[in-house]
C-alpha cells in the first residue's frame, strides 16, 4: 500500500506572507495599524507585530500616495483655502474713496430728509418739537451735501465713475425699452450692462440736479433778504413739492437696493461676486475678467453645437 501524499502547502497570500502549515490557523504574523492613525497626526503606516520593521506597500494605493494631515491642520487649511477661493470669486467694485462718499452722501441726503419731515408735516413737528434744534441740523446738512461730492473728485476711481454716470450709449436705451433687461441665461444677464444699467444712471443725475435745486432755493429761504418776494415764494414752491418727489426717489433707490444683496455687499465692501457680475452687469464682467467672453462662448458652443 503506497504512503499518503504529505500535503500540499497552499501559494503564498502575500509575498512576504505565509500561511503556515494548517490552513485552519490564522497567520502568526499580521499587520497593525499605527496607534495614532485614526488621529490623523501621522502620515498612514503599518508595521509587523513583533518586530521593528515598517512597511507602507500594504496600504491602499491612495493612502500611499497621499499622507494624512491631522485634524488640526485639516480645519485651518480648509478654512484658508475656503477663503482663498473666495478671494478669486470676488471682483473689485467701488473703490474704499467712492464708497466714503456714496455714505456721506446718503447721511446727509437722509437727515435733510427727516429734518424736512419734521419742519413740515405738523403731526410730526408737534411730536418732536425742539425746531430751533432741528432747523439748524436741516440748514447744514443741505449746506454739507455737494461736499463729499467735492472731496472725492481727488480720487481717480471717483472720477472715472462719474464718467461712466454721465455717458448714456445705445445699449441704455435698449435696457430702457426692453422687457428683459432682467433676463438671465446660462448665468449672464440678456441685455448687456456695463458697470451702471441705464436706471443707475438716471438716478444718479436726478440726484445730483435735485441737490442743486435744493441747495438754491434752500439758500433764498434761509437768507431772503437779498431776493424780491416772488422769487421767495417760487423757491418755497419748488423746495417743498421736489422735496417730495425726492422721498419717493429715495424710497425707491432703497427699495431696490434691500432687494438685492449682491448689491448692498458690494456698497459696503467694495466687491462682488462673479456671479452676480455676470448677471446683472454682465459687460463689465467681461472688462473685468481676462477672457471672460471668451471663456462664455466656448462654454455655449460646447453646451449648445452648432
Amino acid at each position: 500500500m503506497p504512503p499518503p501524499e504529505p500535503p500540499r502547502e497552499r501559494p503564498p497570500r502575500h509575498p512576504r506572507e505565509r500561511l503556515p502549515e494548517s490552513s485552519d490557523e490564522r497567520p502568526r504574523e499580521r499587520l497593525v495599524e499605527h496607534p495614532h492613525e485614526h488621529l490623523g497626526g501621522r502620515p498612514a503606516e503599518q508595521r509587523r507585530e513583533g518586530s521593528g520593521e515598517r512597511s507602507r506597500e500594504h496600504l491602499p494605493e491612495r493612502s500611499r500616495e497621499r499622507p494624512l494631515v491631522g485634524v488640526g491642520e485639516d480645519a485651518a487649511g480648509g478654512l484658508a483655502a475656503g477663503r482663498r477661493g473666495e478671494g478669486r470669486g470676488l471682483l473689485v467694485r467701488f473703490s474704499l474713496a467712492e464708497r466714503w462718499v456714496h455714505h456721506a452722501t446718503a447721511v446727509l441726503m437722509l437727515a435733510c430728509l427727516v429734518t424736512a419731515t419734521m419742519l413740515y408735516i405738523p403731526a410730526f413737528a408737534t411730536m418732536v418739537g425742539h425746531r430751533e434744534v432741528v432747523k439748524p441740523v436741516h440748514i447744514y446738512s443741505g449746506l454739507l451735501l455737494p461736499l463729499p461730492t467735492l472731496l472725492g473728485l481727488a480720487s481717480r476711481a471717483f472720477r472715472r465713475d462719474l464718467g461712466a454716470l454721465n455717458r448714456f450709449g445705445p445699449q441704455d436705451g435698449h435696457w430702457l425699452r426692453s422687457g428683459q433687461r432682467r433676463a438671465v441665461v446660462d448665468g449672464r444677464g440678456v441685455v448687456p450692462v456695463g458697470k451702471f444699467n441705464a436706471g443707475q444712471k438716471l438716478n444718479a443725475a436726478f440726484t445730483a440736479g435735485a441737490a442743486l435745486v435744493m441747495l438754491g432755493t434752500g439758500a433764498m429761504l434761509t437768507w431772503p433778504d437779498p431776493w424780491p418776494d416772488r422769487w421767495r415764494t417760487g423757491a418755497t414752491f419748488v423746495h417743498d413739492w421736489l422735496f417730495l418727489v425726492i422721498a419717493v426717489v429715495t424710497l425707491g433707490h432703497l427699495w431696490e437696493a434691500f432687494r438685492d444683496p449682491g448689491a448692498l455687499r458690494g456698497m459696503a465692501t467694495g466687491r462682488v461676486t462673479r456671479a452676480w457680475a455676470a448677471r446683472h452687469h454682465a459687460a463689465w464682467f467681461d472688462d473685468q475678467t481676462a477672457g471672460g467672453a471668451e471663456d462664455h462662448a466656448l462654454r455655449r458652443t460646447a453646451d449648445h453645437p452648432p
